[in-house]
């Protein structure tokens, strides 16, 4: 092999490897799922199925001093709705996302809500809110959720090493409540009211399970299997307990009289985690509409 083919052969040697090492980061930031859900976004709304428009992309919010961007924002047409979209990679080996239902939320709480996000631009001192947009089945609602590892060995602890799960719904939300900070702060979008729909697309499987945590021993604190069920599902409707630290500063639009209301009206958001592959169904599904109580997520 003459000198210049074996400097062509080393070239070409760089450049594979460096492609295969670039796409491992491309993939690792999940920048293709993100740009792949939006490629059925804008197909499922030009053939008229779906109502959610494409309207930015990594789009810079702030909340409490601490800076981030949305991986993108959809607009429902017809409607003051924001999808604010998280998209999440899942680490192929914590790729089963399971959860549960609490049987103990609040005092007093008979049934688990739909709570969104929302900014009141109306009056003249705009206001945060939360909207309890609809009654949630049991089965729908969960509390906690884990990542699993997929091929569970011999020897190995059942204790999940990934926060998967808690830093894309953390994240979601800092995006929620940045754009809350950003509509109330900028005077944006006046004379609408803004609902915010945070959601998670993630390349996890997702599993409910029926599992009843207060029926655990007493002398062990295990919670019994021989009756509890995991079922596989598209989506997730996740009572998402914020913290402070990733909620917005803004005045909000009325004042919880117990303890117990603080909870559920300043912490409590329902973030929707949605499987990829079910990204199309879900995307045609109707949302709420501030102006018309009777379309639903």
């Amino acid at each position: 092999m003459g000198g210049d083919d074996a400097k062509k052969q080393g070239r070409n040697e760089e450049a594979t490897e460096l492609e295969r090492s670039f796409s491992k980061v491309l993939d690792r930031h999940g920048y293709g799922l993100q740009y792949a859900i939006l490629k059925v976004a804008e197909r499922l709304w030009s053939e008229g199925k779906s109502r959610w428009l494409f309207e930015a992309c990594e789009f810079p919010v702030e909340v409490q001093g601490k800076g981030t961007r949305i991986d993108f924002l959809l607009k429902y047409q017809g409607g003051s709705a924001f999808m604010v979209a998280e998209c999440k990679r899942a680490d192929p080996r914590f790729s089963r996302w399971c959860f549960v239902r609490a049987p103990f939320v609040r005092r007093n709480q008979e049934r688990d809500m739909l709570v969104l996000e929302g900014v009141e631009t109306k009056a003249s001192d705009r206001l945060a809110y939360s909207l309890a947009v609809r009654q949630l089945q049991p089965r729908e609602a969960s509390h906690i959720g884990l990542a699993l590892k997929r091929h569970q060995t011999a020897g190995d602890s059942p204790k999940t090493r990934s926060d998967s799960i808690e830093d894309a719904v953390s994240q979601v939300c800092r995006g929620v409540n940045g754009m809350v900070n950003l509509l109330i702060e900028e005077h944006k979008l006046g004379g609408e009211d803004v609902l915010f729909i945070p959601v998670v697309f993630t390349t996890a499987d997702l599993w409910v399970s029926n599992t009843d945590l207060s029926a655990a021993s007493l002398e062990d604190g295990k919670v019994p299997t021989d009756e509890s069920k995991l079922t596989k599902t598209a989506f997730v409707f996740y009572q998402y307990h914020l913290s402070p630290g990733i909620k917005h500063t803004m005045s909000p639009a009325y004042q919880p009289q117990r303890l117990s209301d603080f909870l559920s009206d300043r912490y409590i958001r329902t973030v929707v985690i949605v499987n990829a592959l079910a990204a199309e169904a879900f995307l045609q599904r109707p949302v709420y509409d501030v102006g018309n109580s009777d379309v639903i997520l």
